[in-house]
C-alpha cells in the first residue's frame, strides 16, 4: 500500500510543480508583455517547463516499463520489474532547481528597463527574489533525499527504497 501512495505522490509532485512553474511564467507574460524578446523567451521557457513536466511524468508512470501493475502490487514486484529510481530522483531535484532559477531570473532584465529609480527597481527585484524560497526548498529536497540510497546506486547495489519530500 505504501508503494501505491508513493507512486501517486511522485506523479502529483511532478504535475503540481510543472503547473506552478507554468503559472508563474504566465504571470510574467501578463506583467511584462511589452517586449517581443521577453515574449519569445517566455514561450521558450514555457515549452521547456512543459517538456520537463511531461518527461518526468512519463518516466515515473513507466518506471516499470510495460509492467505497470508492479507499482501497485508489492515491494518484490517493484524490485523485479522496476528500475532503480535514485538517478531519476536526483536528476528531478537538480533540474527542478535549474528551472526554478531560470524562472526566477527571467523578469530581471525587464525590471531593470522600467523608468524608476534604482532603489525602486531593487525593491521590485527583492519582491521577485522571494522566489528564492522555492529554490532553497528544492535544494533542501535534493539534499534530503536518502544519501545512502545514492551511495548504493553508485556502488551497484540494489536499492528500491523510494523517498519523497514535498515542499
Amino acid at each position: 500500500m505504501t508503494s501505491q501512495y508513493t507512486t501517486i505522490l511522485f506523479i502529483m509532485n511532478v504535475v503540481c510543480l510543472g503547473a506552478i512553474k507554468l503559472s508563474v511564467l504566465l504571470l510574467y507574460r501578463r506583467l511584462f508583455a511589452v517586449s517581443r524578446r521577453f515574449n519569445i523567451t517566455s514561450i521558450i521557457m514555457g515549452v521547456i517547463i512543459f517538456l520537463w513536466t511531461l518527461g518526468y511524468l512519463l518516466s515515473y508512470i513507466f518506471e516499470c516499463g510495460t509492467h505497470l501493475r508492479a507499482l501497485w502490487t508489492s515491494v518484490p514486484a517493484i524490485e523485479e520489474y522496476c528500475d532503480n529510481e535514485t538517478v531519476q530522483t536526483v536528476s528531478f531535484c537538480v533540474t527542478d532547481v535549474v528551472t526554478d532559477l531560470m524562472i526566477l531570473v527571467t523578469p530581471i532584465p525587464m525590471i531593470m528597463k522600467l523608468q524608476m529609480s534604482i532603489p525602486q527597481k531593487l525593491g521590485i527585484c527583492a519582491v521577485f527574489a522571494l522566489g528564492l524560497l522555492s529554490v532553497f526548498s528544492a535544494i533542501h529536497m535534493c539534499m534530503d533525499t536518502n544519501i545512502s540510497q545514492i551511495y548504493r546506486c553508485w556502488c551497484g547495489q540494489s536499492s528500491h527504497h523510494r523517498t519523497l519530500r514535498i515542499r
